[in-house]
């Protein structure tokens, strides 16, 4: 999903959602503590060493406001908007609002998000094997679409840090960022499929999912451009069987417990300004038709801070 719909500061998903790496002057002790072991290990400058010191952490829990402003930026309106087109579908993601919620002591802060997709899709895609005229088909495309990018017309996220790894190297200075990192996120969010907002959605419909993304970025050292791989694993499970009849455009899909996604993206960053990314997606319903080919997507970005 791109999965993950955060809005913060520099270096994340997905349509939907915004960015989540945070900026280089505030990566707080953990920062700090890995550039001393980078100083540590180059030597003097005379030395002339290349060095390379990556640090790693399994759980960062955000403990104060300031903390959680730092990594996911602060409230937001309107700060996410991603494009995605291919094979006859596209759809267009909104954050409306977003920001930092205390949950409790064991996790701390987390990204708390609501945000809005509409979709189309052509006329004449009918969907393989399920006997469906071409004006019944095509609710797949366009709901399909919608899954991958986040899931439903309406969304509401909750994202959490996971473990993550920062790399650094001698030639930085003090303040500039690492030059590849992995971030990880645990993102529990909801949805609707609402017909004013999807061109094909039939009826209502909701589910719920849980989903653990991450996200490996390499900059440039004047950080003109970031190379980007994100993937997301997600355990999705409908409220209803219309969640499912408007996947697949069959009434007669079997209502599974849960069904398992899995989502690729690759692309780059240019200017701190646009992210461009192909994705590529696949479930367990695959053999219903629930897959999404390579699709394309353009994300206006926003980071908190030069870097």
């Amino acid at each position: 999903m791109l999965a993950n719909p955060v809005t913060a500061a520099e270096g994340q998903p997905p349509a939907p959602g915004g960015d989540t790496t945070p900026s280089a002057a505030n990566q707080d002790s953990f920062a700090e503590d890995c550039k001393k072991r980078l100083l540590a290990k180059q030597g003097p400058p005379s030395s002339g060493k290349a060095v390379s010191v990556g640090c790693w952490r399994a759980w960062h829990r955000l403990r104060t406001s300031q903390e959680a402003d730092r990594w996911f930026g602060g409230a937001a309106v309107g700060d996410g908007v991603a494009l995605t087109v291919g094979r006859g579908a596209g759809s267009v993601y909104t954050e409306l609002l977003a920001d930092n919620l205390w949950i409790m002591a064991l996790t701390g802060y987390a990204r708390v998000g609501v945000g809005v997709q509409a979709s189309s899709g052509a006329t004449d895609a009918p969907v393989a094997g399920t006997g469906t005229t071409p004006q019944e088909s095509t609710r797949a495309p366009t709901t399909i679409d919608q899954l991958f990018q986040g899931g439903g017309n309406a969304l509401l996220h909750v994202t959490f840090r996971g473990p993550f790894w920062m790399n650094y190297v001698h030639d930085m200075s003090k303040d500039a960022p690492p030059v590849r990192r992995i971030d990880t996120f645990l993102v529990l969010s909801t949805g609707m499929d609402l017909p004013e907002l999807g061109q094909d959605v039939q009826s209502r419909a909701g589910y719920v999912r849980l989903a653990y993304t991450g996200d490996f970025t390499w900059r440039t050292f004047t950080d003109s451009f970031r190379f980007l791989t994100q993937f997301s694993v997600d355990a999705v499970s409908g409220f209803n069987q219309a969640f499912y009849t408007n996947l697949t455009g069959n009434p007669a899909t079997m209502r599974p417990d849960a069904m398992l996604l899995g989502r690729l993206n690759v692309g780059m960053e240019v200017g701190g300004l646009v992210r461009i990314t192909a994705s590529r997606g696949w479930s367990t319903l695959a053999d219903e038709g629930v897959r999404q080919p390579v699709r394309l997507s353009v994300q206006f970005v926003k980071r908190l801070k030069k870097s």
